[in-house]
């Protein structure tokens, strides 16, 4: 991709215009990323009954949180879609493990970005990805929990089924490399 597209997609998705903010950035994905507001989440996700009672809980415990509340709803319907559908299933363990192959997927997208702007190197650059392999190796064992992973952080960041359908199409063509 063109250096110039590189450094628009940025500062337009992630209000990066520099070194330094692009670095800022890294460490937050890699010290927390949405991982956090997942891992506040979920307990509340999992013990609501509907989406009414998840969102009343939210709205209870943390006032004025509403991308949180937007994206735990999209969790919750996801995962009720895809019980639907059968295809995934997401079981219990998928969720624990949260979403870390979400956040380092969209560090390294990021740093390969960064580098392509021009605003890392390629020695920088690769800390980052090498920082990434090592979260991702700490918690995710195999194939399909890497994706799964990915796939979970991916869908609670839309409340679309058109998306959620093309995610869940990514990740089916992905099963024959997972045997």
């Amino acid at each position: 991709m063109h250096p110039q597209k590189l450094s628009d997609l940025l500062l337009e998705k992630f209000y990066c215009n520099d070194t330094e903010s692009v670095t800022g950035l890294f460490q937050f994905l890699i010290n927390e990323g949405d991982r956090v507001s997942y891992q506040i989440m979920l307990p509340h996700l999992l013990s609501a009954s509907n989406i009414h009672e998840f969102e009343e809980i939210i709205h209870k415990r943390f006032s004025g949180i509403e991308r949180f509340i937007q994206q735990g709803k999209n969790l919750y319907n996801f995962v009720k879609y895809t019980e639907e559908r059968r295809d995934p299933i997401i079981w219990i363990n998928d969720l624990e493990r949260g979403i870390v192959g979400w956040d380092m997927g969209l560090l390294v997208g990021l740093v390969r970005s960064a580098l392509g702007s021009g605003y890392i190197t390629k020695k920088e650059a690769w800390k980052y990805i090498e920082q990434a392999n090592t979260l991702c190796a700490d918690v995710l064992h195999t194939p399909e929990e890497i994706d799964k992973s990915f796939l979970i952080g991916k869908a609670m960041k839309s409340e679309k089924i058109e998306d959620w359908d093309r995610f869940l199409s990514c990740y089916s063509r992905l099963d024959k490399y997972r045997k």
